[in-house]
């Protein structure tokens, strides 16, 4: 075998037991990091007698639940570091929950975390606001509250409503996250994201339908007054359930629209998509 090969042969078989040392050490590295993270999880609860008719709940990397208590009171879990403070109390006629993370605390548990959580239990069905605010967080809420509004704000995370009645807005700003509404009733949604898909199934509105995207598919099912629907990117599929007045502006891409409805009180449907394919159906 000449030299220039049992040189190479060599430094392949060094790359492989190099390879097969570093993944044996990301394993246990990986092992050890669930293990200590696992460790270092702890339970805070809350419980509360008291009326309210507000929840306002501010989180930096938990994942946020709303759900109905199984009693009459107010239950507040908090799943999360020894490292990270909660704070759940009731001031006038809200709830506040909040989290901080003590200075100088080593984020590497982050990273290998098992889903740190804020449950929120309310025992009524129906509230006057209802404020998200959230750094990196998956939310749901309901499904069966009536509230007056219902303002989201998270930097990173999904967002999942089902059966809810919103007597007034629904907002929601998400820079990075899907979206999933199910069931919702409300008079007015507003929606303002960069990238995510988002799938409305059955949400009707009595005002307007407000939808700012970047990038992302929508899949819409329900109906407004109104539809303003302004994407960059992605595809649009809609089925609504009244006709409209269609003004579509597709620059690159496929599109299938209805003729416009009859009648002189025609909401509209206005729909701005640089990149991508539409088709809108009427369901009546």
């Amino acid at each position: 075998m000449k030299t220039v090969g049992k040189v190479a042969l060599v430094a392949g078989c060094v790359l492989i037991v190099g390879i097969v040392i570093s993944g044996v050490a990301i394993a246990k590295l990986a092992k050890d990091g669930f293990k200590t993270a696992n460790e270092n999880m702890v339970t805070v609860d809350f419980d509360f007698d008291e009326a309210i008719s507000n929840i306002n709940v501010d989180a930096v990397t938990n994942d946020i639940i709303v759900k109905a208590s199984d009693d009459n009171k107010i239950h507040v879990q908090c799943i999360d570091f020894e490292e990270v403070e909660h704070d759940a109390y009731i001031d006038g006629d809200t709830l506040y929950v909040t989290t901080e993370i003590e200075r100088g605390t080593n984020n590497f548990n982050f990273f290998f975390n098992n889903s740190p959580k804020i449950y929120v239990y309310l025992p009524d069905t129906e509230y006057a606001d209802l404020i998200i605010n959230a750094l990196t967080a998956d939310i749901s809420v309901g499904p069966e509250f009536r509230f007056n509004n219902i303002t989201i704000d998270v930097t990173t995370g999904d967002i999942n409503l089902t059966t809810l009645d919103v007597e007034d807005t629904l907002e929601m700003n998400v820079l990075t996250g899907d979206i999933n509404l199910t069931n919702i009733d409300c008079v007015d949604v507003v929606y303002n994201g960069t990238t995510g898909d988002l799938d409305f199934d059955n949400v009707l509105a009595a005002g307007n339908i407000n939808i700012d995207v970047t990038t992302g598919d929508i899949d819409f099912v329900g109906d407004a007054a109104n539809i303003y629907l302004e994407c960059t990117t992605g595809d649009i599929n809609m089925v609504l359930y009244s006709d409209k007045e269609f003004d579509v502006d597709v620059v690159t891409g496929d599109s299938s629209i209805p003729r416009d409805g009859d009648g002189e009180e025609l909401g509209e449907c206005v729909v701005e998509l640089t990149t991508g394919d539409i088709d809108i159906e009427i369901d009546d």
